[in-house]
């Protein structure tokens, strides 16, 4: 084997083992992060879905913060007893699901074409405009790349709001980007097609339905994808693209199926059906509410099944397709539930208000906003999100140490010999959000990827890069405290009078 790959196969396996929770995480920073809640979309608070983070704090020190759109043109941050914390102001009616960044950052699609990065203070950060009215919902990749679609356009942008690139498909875009084990990123289009694009927005093949694809694609255990068309269908393909099955409704599907932990697939229908279908594609069971189903279902921690209708209520169906209770509210329900690490369940209603149900359909409380709510909520973790960005600090400076104890390259190209020791401190603040989270971003792709050889040889120069900005870095904080250091002395022979 190639010594570099040794060496990086090595500290893969070391990071492995000394950050176990770095891959798999039961716990998250945020219990529903995105629509449908991970990304590959399964709306299933028991899959693992490729949520990102860990933060395994005690169960009672969790507290939520639900953030919800409204067609006021307001993005609203809601405490978990139902106080408004604050509501920011974008430049149109907000139709779509936000998604969060690892950092707690709130990304937000509205009418007024603008993709809007929110601080978790209610601060704007950076605005991306995408020339078209959001109608989908962003989705944010492991590394903190943001998917979101304007017209017939995807594009992807870094976590300062920078583009990284665009992909035109032949119609426009409704549905979310749901992302693969392997990186790969879904997309539904209404040219009839659902596009495999590889992270570097390279088409890798499409799948022709039958009509739109407003629903988006979910990916199951074994990495089946399932997505519903306007053609009635729900579809089944491989990896690769192929059709395994498809199952007919009677009507549209819109809205997002979800994934039961057994592989039973629930698809919500416009003929007022909710659908439980086998991996096999053949009908479990059919429930049918009093109107069109345009809602997204979602699965508690038990396995019911919770589900929106026109009809303006929220049912709980069990897994053999009874019904356990349902809520009314007081318009149509065309949001998708959110449930809470406590069961918590959040939705909203054309009523123009924000429900919190308790898991047996009770009100716990609600909160009235200017207009419809459309779009679903999402909900972090505040103190989850504070146990993790420590985790990452700590995670940083240690795959710092790692590497720089590991030659990697030749002798008189050895890091060690050009950077001493680091404070932490000063790594923190200078290099975390820059050149050590870009390593610590690398690194865990190549875990991700089991670290295969190929990935290991392909990473190299992005790694040699990656020196040459600390080494800079470290050279230009020496160069700056130097000259701090210097300015009393500077002053003084000037005659100027030191502070």
């Amino acid at each position: 084997m190639h010594r570099y790959t040794t060496l990086l196969l090595s500290l893969s396996l070391s990071l492995l083992l000394s950050f176990p929770d770095i891959c798999h995480a039961r716990t998250g920073v945020a219990p529903w992060p995105m629509f449908q809640r991970d990304l590959h979309h399964t709306g299933n608070v028991q899959h693992p879905g490729l949520l990102s983070g860990a933060a395994n704090i005690p169960p009672e020190d969790i507290t939520n913060i639900i953030y919800v759109g409204s067609l006021d043109a307001h993005l609203y941050a809601v405490g978990s007893n139902g106080d408004l914390k604050w509501r920011f102001k974008a430049g149109a009616g907000i139709e779509t699901t936000p998604a969060l960044g690892m950092d707690g950052s709130i990304y937000v699609g509205a009418g007024d074409h603008k993709l809007y990065a929110i601080s978790p203070e209610g601060e704007l950060k950076w605005t991306f405009n995408t020339g078209w009215p959001i109608y989908n919902s962003p989705t944010v990749a492991r590394n903190g790349d943001i998917y979101i679609g304007g017209s017939s356009i995807l594009f992807a942008l870094n976590p300062d709001g920078e583009l990284k690139w665009t992909f035109r498909m032949e119609d426009n875009l409704y549905s979310s980007p749901t992302i693969g084990t392997d990186g790969t990123i879904y997309i539904g289009s209404d040219d009839y097609k659902l596009y495999a694009l590889h992270p570097e927005g390279i088409l890798l093949w499409s799948f022709n339905a039958g009509d739109w694809v407003r629903s988006s694609a979910v990916i199951g255990e074994d990495d089946t994808i399932y997505l519903g068309s306007s053609d009635g269908n729900l579809y089944a393909l491989d990896r690769e693209g192929r059709m395994e099955w498809k199952f007919s409704t009677e009507w549209q599907i819109t809205s997002t199926p979800a994934i039961g932990e057994d592989g039973t697939i629930y698809a919500a229908s416009l003929d007022g059906h909710l659908y439980a279908i086998t991996k096999k594609g053949r009908l479990k069971w059919k429930f049918q509410t009093k109107d069109m189903i345009e809602s997204s279902p979602v699965i508690a921690e038990d396995g019911t099944i919770l589900v929106g209708s026109i009809d303006g209520r929220l049912y709980a169906i069990n897994q053999v397709g009874a019904k356990e209770w349902e809520f009314k509210t007081g318009e149509a329900i065309r949001s998708s539930p959110a449930i809470g690490d406590d069961g918590t369940i959040y939705v909203g209603s054309g009523d123009n208000k924000l429900y919190a149900l308790s898991p047996d359909g009770t009100l716990k409380w609600d909160l009235s906003t200017g207009s419809w709510l459309v779009g679903s909520p999402t909900l972090m973790c505040p103190p989850c999100l504070a146990a993790q960005m420590q985790k990452d600090k700590a995670l940083s400076v240690k795959i710092y140490k790692i590497h720089v104890e590991f030659d990697l390259y030749d002798d008189d190209e050895l890091l060690l010999s050009d950077v001493k020791e680091i404070d932490p401190k000063r790594l923190s603040k200078t290099f975390r959000k820059s050149v050590i989270r870009r390593m610590e971003l690398l690194l865990q792709e190549m875990i991700d990827g089991s670290a295969q050889m190929s990935n290991a040889e392909l990473a190299l120069p992005a790694i040699k890069k990656l020196e040459s900005d600390i080494i800079t870095g470290v050279r230009e904080m020496d160069e700056a405290q130097a000259s701090t250091a210097a300015e009393p002395e500077q002053k003084q022979q000037a005659g100027q009078p030191q502070p």
